[in-house]
């Protein structure tokens, strides 16, 4: 028998904060970055969101967006959703930079994931609520940080 302080019994502390999300959640990409995949055949954008509202709100998730890779598949589901990212969030154009589109509010549609359903997916991304009324604003038009810099050979942005 172990003796332990007081403790009161919360049902409250009963909810699990990690599991996975499921259903359609209001979120934001927070942060993102391009990055080899261990094979070295290719990268990913690998974007880190968090739940915005509702009982989830402050639930952190990791989105990989295989954008250069030898699998087409994974290339084609990467692009669609990136897509619907710009989209949802108000950005045309041509996308240079991904942080564009950071804290911009959307809704992300999770579902568990069917090879391990402990962990959950983003199955597509649309506008949040009232979102359509937000301007559109053109990729090319968002200021920079840093200043871009120009490379001499061919090496991409996200490598320099």
């Amino acid at each position: 028998m172990a003796q332990i302080t007081p403790f009161t019994i919360d049902p409250e502390n009963a909810q699990d904060e990690f599991s996975p999300l499921v259903g359609k959640h209001n979120v934001i990409w927070t942060d993102s970055e391009m990055v080899a995949t261990k094979a070295g055949t290719g990268f990913y954008l690998k974007a880190q969101g968090q739940v915005i509202d509702g009982p989830r709100s402050g639930a952190v998730f990791f989105h990989m967006l295989n954008l250069i890779n030898p699998n087409e598949i994974a290339v084609k589901i990467a692009t669609q959703h990136l897509t619907q990212v710009a989209i949802a969030t108000g950005v045309e154009g041509e996308l240079t930079d991904t942080n564009v589109l950071h804290n911009k509010p959307m809704v992300a549609d999770f579902a568990l994931r069917k090879d391990d359903p402990q962990y959950s997916e983003v199955k597509r991304y649309s506008k949040a609520d009232g979102a359509a009324s937000k301007p559109v604003i053109q990729a090319e038009q968002v200021s920079q940080a840093e200043p871009v810099t120009q490379a001499d050979d061919d090496t991409p942005p996200w490598m320099r």
